[in-house]
């Protein structure tokens, strides 16, 4: 009997670090360059939704305005969003367009996106471009999407990086995850083919995609679920590492709380009313898409999958059984956290960094056992500022 009980999870985790583990090493195939330069021709409305930006706002629209783009061929468009300061004045001195919205009982970035499209596909632009209020883009990033729209990709989602990888553990540990999503996970997942996951930030959607598939996902994980929304309809999203939007992580773990428990809640939710049906109706279609975005949803939550392989090797250790293949697997999960430190950089700073990191790898897995509830999964928070 306990054979059983500890079997069925072990398997399931050796399937997981397995796929992950071969997800990386895709990503280390070198594919020919696709998209080689061009004269830019694609106009871009780029969509910045904001609920109380004020302090941030205006640098961050300044750095949109030197992207290297023909500055006729983009508007900035911020989203003013159920605000009670001066975001809307900020914008709008800054050089921005605005648009603003007041409902306080629709609340969230979702709601703000809709809002948006809704009133920017009168225009004429071929795709709408969204990021958040704090980030940066790469000087490239317009110029990478063009050529990509050019080339026949409708949604592409670009590497989202740490600006402030070294400044604590805490942003030091975020700078590993995100390597570990865009170098092991998004690349190893376009290699293959594979749909990349829409992470709210640097996404990039062409207006024929958005009179086909209307953005009106509205949860706590509205990303995640017009991604799956796109794969349930035959579409993929395309990851470009060659664009980067760049962010500061949160210092400490009070103001990154309400963001995580948010995103876990929002994905755990979405992960138990869609992976299933995904999985199946991928294997009675045969699209493997299909097939591989609802499993991707089942294992969402690394640091919880890793707390599992540690708990899996207790109860073997306690039982007496399975110990050699409980041992393994915690031993991949842990060489694959290493790629990613890896993915990173490496230097003394980090690797000091590293050995201060696992109480907030704990306080990490501790959300995602929160997510696992549904806590807070209907409540929209703004994420805390440096």
């Amino acid at each position: 009997m306990m054979t059983l009980i500890l079997g069925i999870p072990l398997f399931f985790m050796t399937l997981a670090v397995a796929y992950l583990s071969a997800l990386g090493l895709a990503s280390r195939v070198r594919k020919p360059e696709a998209f080689p330069p061009r004269i830019p021709t694609g106009r871009f409305a780029i969509v910045v939704p904001a609920h109380d930006e004020e302090k941030g706002l205006g640098a961050t629209i300044s750095s949109l305005q030197r992207l290297d783009y023909p500055p006729g061929l983009f508007d900035i468009v911020v989203v003013a969003d159920n605000c009670s300061d001066l975001t809307a004045e900020v914008a709008k001195t800054s050089g921005a367009r605005c648009l603003e919205r007041f409902d306080p009982t629709r609340r969230g970035k979702g709601y703000a996106l809709a809002f948006a499209f809704a009133a920017l596909m009168k225009e004429d632009f071929d795709a709408m471009v969204v990021v958040d209020a704090d980030n940066v883009m790469s000087a490239n990033f317009l110029r990478a999407m063009d050529a990509r729209l050019h080339a026949g990709q409708s949604v592409i989602q670009s590497r989202n990086s740490v600006r402030n990888p070294l400044e604590n553990a805490l942003t030091w540990m975020l700078a590993v995850g995100n390597a570990i999503e865009n170098l092991l996970y998004s690349q190893g997942k376009e290699n293959l083919n594979l749909s990349s996951p829409l992470r709210g930030t640097g996404m990039c959607l062409s207006s024929a995609m958005l009179r086909r598939l209307p953005w009106d996902t509205c949860s706590v994980a509205e990303d995640t679920e017009y991604g799956l929304r796109l794969i349930a309809m035959g579409e993929r999203v395309y990851f470009a590492p060659e664009a980067e939007v760049l962010s500061d992580a949160p210092v400490n773990v009070e103001m990154l709380a309400a963001q995580r428990i948010r995103w876990a809640s929002g994905n755990m939710s979405l992960a138990k009313s869609t992976a299933s049906g995904l999985i199946v109706k991928g294997i009675a279609t045969g699209r493997l898409v299909m097939i591989d975005a609802g499993w991707s949803m089942l294992i969402r939550s690394k640091p919880l999958l890793l707390a599992a392989s540690v708990l899996l090797l207790a109860a073997a250790l306690g039982t007496g059984t399975m110990i050699a293949w409980s041992a393994v697997v915690l031993l991949l999960w842990l060489a694959y956290l290493c790629a990613g430190i890896l993915a990173a950089g490496v230097s003394s700073r980090s690797l000091s960094l590293t050995l201060a990191a696992p109480f907030h790898v704990l306080w990490l897995v501790g959300i995602s056992i929160l997510g696992l509830f549904g806590f807070r999964e209907k409540c929209w928070t703004r994420t805390g500022r440096k």
